[in-house]
């Protein structure tokens, strides 16, 4: 498999200087891709996730906006500053945020690669709607 190759690139620097970033609509997958790339437990990776400071705020994102961004800024500065294989899991539609974050990584040495989880509107809406139940 390319991804596994990818990440286990090197026998002396398994996931050392990795990104992986995962795309798409809400409910299409991309958290338990991650789950899976990350089940055997080999090395520590920090998967960086918006939702949990949304949920942290009760789902207030409107509100609390600034205070997520922070947030999130501060957990992708300490993953840099720790060499951690980086995960991102993220629903932005904005391509300039993607792009940015893709080159302030490779400007400091990390390999970065994306994975796009593609699912039809109709299956993300169910789901979605039966996580939304679930709470």
């Amino acid at each position: 498999m390319r991804l596994q190759r990818f990440i286990n690139e090197s026998i002396n620097d398994k996931g050392k200087l990795k990104a992986l970033i995962l795309g798409g609509l809400p409910a299409a997958g991309k958290s338990t891709i991650i789950k899976k790339i990350i089940s055997d437990g080999t090395y520590p990776i920090k998967v960086l996730n918006t939702d949990k400071f949304t949920e942290f705020f009760d789902g207030d994102y409107v509100n609390n906006r600034t205070q997520i961004k922070k947030l999130s800024k501060k957990e992708f500065i300490q993953g840099v500053d720790s060499l951690l294989p980086l995960y991102f899991d993220t629903v932005s539609g904005n391509m300039s945020i993607f792009k940015r974050r893709i080159n302030e990584l490779r400007n400091i040495g990390y390999d970065v690669e994306m994975i796009f989880a593609d699912i039809d509107y109709e299956t993300a809406l169910e789901r979605v709607l039966a996580r939304n139940k679930k709470k």
